[in-house]
């Protein structure tokens, strides 16, 4: 595989008001990369040590994308609950780039990524080995700041930021934290058909 074969996908983009969900123990620095297996983290047993953040274009993909997940692939109405276990300790922010910043992206979005003969896996699969892979190569051939690639829930934009973007300081956060709740989740959630508790 040649990096050659996606230079046409690669696109700057100024990002605004893009979501994050993070964990209570990560208030305190809501832009630190973390290090555990995600869809574009670097594989298993790979000497590349690379980080990386990820951001929706809206609360209810990044709430997909964070908390549900593939929990509620069945159609049993029932089991289609969030619970105070799953949202409480989460807090969500915005994030947006520098003023007159930009990043430069790996565009996966409107089918450039079949266009291109991506596999389907990388951004569709619920194991993220390909999409690890694939990640690790861009990463290591491509001098960009990340991925741009359709939600597999909700097929909204997201973005995966590497570190050496934040290590630039490429991004800001927004003005507030907000810690998940009921009420919030509730409304996000309802056109989803997914009840909160």
């Amino acid at each position: 595989m040649s990096a050659s074969l996606f230079e046409g996908l690669i696109t700057t983009r100024l990002l605004s008001g893009f979501v994050r969900i993070i964990s209570a123990a990560h208030v305190k620095d809501p832009l630190k990369a973390g290090a555990g297996s995600s869809r574009f983290s670097p594989p298993r047993g790979s000497s590349a040590a690379f980080r990386l953040i990820y951001g929706a274009s809206n609360l209810e993909t990044a709430v997909f994308e964070t908390l549900v997940r593939s929990r509620f692939d069945r159609l049993n109405r029932k089991s289609r609950i969030l619970t105070p276990a799953d949202y409480l300790t989460r807090w969500a922010f915005n994030f947006s780039t520098q003023k007159e910043v930009t990043l430069k992206l790996l565009d996966l979005t409107s089918g450039n990524a079949a266009r291109c003969g991506v596999p389907t896996d990388v951004i569709r699969a619920s194991n993220h080995m390909s999409g690890q892979f694939f990640s690790n190569f861009v990463h290591k051939h491509m001098d960009i700041d990340g991925l741009i690639y359709p939600s597999r829930f909700t097929e909204c934009p997201c973005v995966a930021v590497y570190d050496r973007a934040l290590k630039k300081k490429k991004l800001v956060v927004g003005r507030y934290l907000i810690r998940l709740n009921k009420p919030l989740l509730r409304i996000t959630m309802r056109p989803w058909d997914i009840r909160v508790k």
